[in-house]
């Protein structure tokens, strides 16, 4: 709620001054490096999951064989079962957690290239703010200048 009450305050102080809002998901897509970040990211989890594949086939292939032999003989393989099973599920997580840097080292760089462009864009047009278009509850006179912003981009 404070956030809000802030938000509101700052904006009624601004009433005078141009006051805009943007949909910085739609502005995101036309960065320069945004389609560079997208492609590595979807290369690199392609790698993750050609790699998890290989970890589901050996899986695969220990049960088929277990299954194929007698009880005793697939005891003796409960122990490679086991291991191949580990490693997946290992190898799981450290793919969650490397795609889940990655996708956060992603988000930031964007985010900062975004507000450097904001700023260039809000000084050529001599705007005093700009907010993100759900972060706001209300705002007289506020415009909403996306399309403004993703032309300023694409010069």
């Amino acid at each position: 709620m404070k956030r809000y009450l802030f938000l509101l305050l700052f904006c009624s102080g601004y009433l005078f001054a141009q006051v805009g809002v943007i949909d910085p998901l739609q502005v995101q897509h036309v960065l320069p490096g945004y389609s560079v970040l997208i492609e590595s990211y979807a290369k690199r989890s392609k790698q993750q999951l050609d790699s998890q594949q290989i970890f589901i086939s050996r899986y695969s292939s220990c049960l088929e064989r277990s299954y194929m032999l007698d009880s005793l003989h697939a005891f003796a393989l409960d122990d490679s079962i086991k291991f191949h099973q580990d490693n997946m599920v290992a190898f799981q997580l450290r793919s969650d957690k490397i795609m889940k840097q990655m996708e956060m080292e992603m988000r930031t760089a964007l985010d900062k290239e975004l507000q450097l462009r904001v700023r260039e864009f809000c000084e050529k047009n001599k705007l005093a703010a700009l907010f993100d278009r759900k972060g706001i509850l209300y705002c007289p006179g506020c415009k909403d200048y996306t399309a403004e912003l993703i032309k300023f981009l694409k010069k």
